[in-house]
C-alpha cells in the first residue's frame, strides 16, 4: 500500500516542479516595472516585457521585433498596447470618488538588436520596453496591479519610487497581485525609507522567499535531493548548513560585482548540479566523505543564481548589505519551510527497510531526469 502512494506522490512531485511552471528558476525573462512619480503628479511607467506568449510565438514576436519604429504604434498593434494599458491598473487608495487614473502608451521600443535565434533561446530572451504616462492625485498613495488580461511573464519585477521625496517600495508581483502603496503626500509619522527601511527590507525578504517557494523549482529539486541522501538529522543539518554557506557567500559577492558570471553560464551548471548529486544518490547507498565538498561546490553555484534574481531587483545604494541579508533570509526561510515539508511527507517512512528502495531511487532517478532536461534546454 506504501509503495504506491510514495511513488505516486514523488511522480507527481516531479511533474510539478516540471510542467506546472516553466523550468526557468531564474526568470531571465521576467517582466521588469519600474514607476516614477513626480512632483506635478505626473506618473511614468517603464516596462520591459517578453512577448512571445503575448504574439503566439517566437517566431511571431520576431516579426514584430523588424517592424520599423514609425509601426509600432499603429494598428492592429495599437488595439495590443491599449490593452496593455488596461490591464495595468493605478489605484489611490483612499480616493474612491476621483475618477479612475488613465495610462496612455507613450512609446514602444522593439528588441531590434537580436537575432532569429535569440528569440527560441533560453537565455537571451529579447523584451520590448513599453513606456506609459498618466496623472495622479498626490493627496493619496499609488498601488499597482497587473490583470491577467495581458501576458505577463511573472514574477514582475516592480520598483516604485517618488522622485519628489525619494521614497522607494519594491516587489516581486503575480497577476492580480497588489503592489506595495507609494506614499505620496507627507503622511503623520511617515519616515524616510533611507532612515527606517522595514517595509523594503520585508520586501526583498519576500522576493527571496518567493524565489524559493514557488519559482525556485530547480533549487528545491536539489534540495529534495539532500534531503533524500541524509540518513539522520546530523547528516541533513550538515549538508544543508554547507550548502547555504555556500551560496550566501557568492550571493554576497556577486551582489557586490566581486565575482560576475554570465548565466549562460551559471545556468547549464545548476542543471549539472542536479544531475550530478541525483545520480550520486542513486550510485551509493550512503554518500561519502567527500559529499560535504560536492554539496558546497555545488552550492557556489546556486548562490550566483540567486544574485541574479536579486540583481534584478535593483540593489539599493544606502543599505546593500541589510537588503542582501532580508533576501537571503527570505531564501534560507523557504528552504526550511520545503524540508518541514518533506519532514511531515516523508520522515514517517525514513526508517524503513524499503525507504531507499521505494523513495529514495525512484525520486533521484526522476530528479535525474529533470535535471537532464533541464541541462538540454539551458545549453
Amino acid at each position: 500500500m506504501a509503495r504506491p502512494l510514495l511513488l505516486s506522490g514523488g511522480f507527481l512531485l516531479i511533474v510539478f516542479c516540471a510542467f506546472a511552471v516553466p523550468a526557468r528558476a531564474h526568470l531571465l525573462n521576467m517582466t521588469e516595472v519600474r514607476v516614477e512619480v513626480d512632483g506635478a503628479s505626473r506618473v511614468r511607467v517603464l516596462l520591459e516585457l517578453d512577448l512571445t506568449r503575448e504574439f503566439g510565438s517566437s517566431a511571431a514576436y520576431f516579426r514584430f521585433s523588424q517592424r520599423p519604429p514609425g509601426e509600432l504604434l499603429e494598428a492592429p498593434l495599437s488595439e495590443r498596447w491599449a490593452r496593455l494599458a488596461s490591464a495595468i491598473e493605478v489605484r489611490q487608495p483612499g480616493a474612491e470618488d476621483a475618477p479612475p487614473v488613465s495610462l496612455q502608451v507613450a512609446a514602444v521600443r522593439a528588441p531590434v538588436d537580436f537575432e532569429a535565434g535569440d528569440f527560441e533561446s533560453p537565455f537571451v530572451w529579447p523584451r520590448t520596453e513599453v513606456e506609459l504616462t498618466g496623472t495622479v492625485d498626490r493627496r493619496f498613495p499609488v498601488q499597482l496591479v497587473f490583470s491577467n488580461r495581458f501576458r505577463f511573464e511573472e514574477p514582475i519585477a516592480t520598483r516604485m519610487v517618488d522622485t519628489a521625496t525619494d521614497l522607494r517600495r519594491s516587489r516581486w508581483l503575480v497577476a492580480n497581485q497588489g503592489s506595495p502603496r507609494l506614499p505620496l503626500a507627507p503622511v503623520a509619522g511617515e519616515e524616510s525609507t533611507v532612515a527606517t527601511p522595514w517595509a523594503e527590507l520585508w520586501s526583498y525578504g519576500r522576493a527571496g522567499f518567493m524565489h524559493i517557494l514557488p519559482l525556485g523549482l530547480d533549487h528545491l529539486v536539489f534540495v529534495l535531493l539532500l534531503f533524500l541522501a541524509a540518513h539522520s538529522l546530523r547528516d541533513l543539518v550538515l549538508q544543508v548548513s554547507v550548502f547555504t554557506v555556500a551560496h550566501s557567500v557568492t550571493l554576497a559577492l556577486a551582489s557586490y560585482r566581486v565575482v560576475e558570471v554570465p548565466a549562460a553560464l551559471v545556468e547549464p551548471l545548476i542543471a549539472l548540479s542536479i544531475a550530478w548529486v541525483a545520480v550520486e544518490n542513486l550510485r551509493r547507498p550512503r554518500p561519502g566523505a567527500a559529499r560535504l565538498a560536492v554539496v558546497f561546490a555545488f552550492g557556489l553555484l546556486h548562490g550566483l543564481g540567486f544574485a541574479s534574481a536579486l540583481a534584478d531587483l535593483a540593489l539599493p545604494q544606502s543599505h546593500t548589505l541589510l537588503v542582501l541579508l532580508a533576501f537571503n533570509g527570505g531564501v534560507e526561510v523557504g528552504q526550511l519551510t520545503f524540508l518541514a515539508g518533506l519532514a511531515v511527507l516523508l520522515g514517517w517512512y525514513r526508517q524503513a527497510r524499503a525507504y531507499r528502495r521505494r523513495v529514495v531511487v525512484p525520486l533521484s532517478a526522476l530528479s535525474a531526469l529533470l535535471a537532464g532536461f533541464w541541462l538540454v534546454q539551458r545549453l
